[in-house]
């Protein structure tokens, strides 16, 4: 998920590693940058949540002696 803070940390370090660069200014690749970092925080995103999916199914897997005590009997 891309916030406005994320949007503005994003947007600050594509204008400053710009201004660090010695030859002239290219816009095109500013903008091809900041689209890149953008795409890395979507992908950043999408495995966070994969990750927390994964977590939270793998107890319903599990075999019902390796559960631990502290889970619920599920009803199937």
């Amino acid at each position: 998920m891309i916030s406005r803070r994320n949007i503005r940390i994003n947007v600050m370090q594509t204008i400053f590693e710009t201004n660090l660069q010695e030859n002239e200014y290219n816009p095109e690749l500013a903008m091809k940058n900041l689209i890149a970092k953008f795409d890395k925080t979507n992908a950043l995103f999408i495995a966070t949540v994969q990750l927390l999916f994964q977590l939270h199914s793998m107890p319903l897997f599990l075999p019902i002696k390796e559960r631990p005590k502290w889970l619920p009997p599920q009803k199937i």
